[in-house]
């Protein structure tokens, strides 16, 4: 309390709740596309006050992992998918020919399914593993 008492009220509430789900979903960018995260939704929406997110989701095939970090005009998008599972990813601000991963062209890796350019946004589709996209941010 205000006045340095405390008192027997939960401050477990849903309130809280929203707060964390709207970090989870929107500023790290990590959401479930289908039943327990087989497919994940990977859509961070880096806000221009923040440098960086991550987090985390220990789902039943594995961890799953979100983050990403702007520094000097560019943004990496570190992204960590479970084995036996797929995910979507929606790289913000990002120009598909300038988007690279492990430092070579998204066009190569054959790890990455599929590639394509929505507005502002490279979507791309992958499988499990480790992936680290770069590419300019303004």
């Amino acid at each position: 309390m205000p006045d340095g008492k405390v008192t027997n009220v939960s401050y477990n509430h849903y309130a809280f709740g929203c707060i964390g789900d709207w970090l989870y979903r929107y500023v790290a960018g990590l959401d479930k596309d289908s039943p327990g995260y087989k497919h994940s939704l990977i859509r961070p929406e880096p806000d221009e006050k923040m440098t960086y997110a991550r987090a985390s989701h220990h789902s039943v095939y594995g961890e799953i992992v979100s983050g990403w970090e702007k520094n000097h005009g560019k943004m990496k998008v570190k992204v960590k998918i479970p084995p036996n599972t797929s995910a979507s990813v929606w790289v913000s601000g990002a120009v598909l020919e300038e988007v690279v991963e492990g430092g070579e062209s998204i066009r190569e890796n054959n790890d990455i399914y599929s590639r394509k350019q929505i507005g502002d946004k490279v979507v791309l589709e992958i499988g499990s593993g480790e992936y680290l996209f770069e590419y300019p941010y303004a």
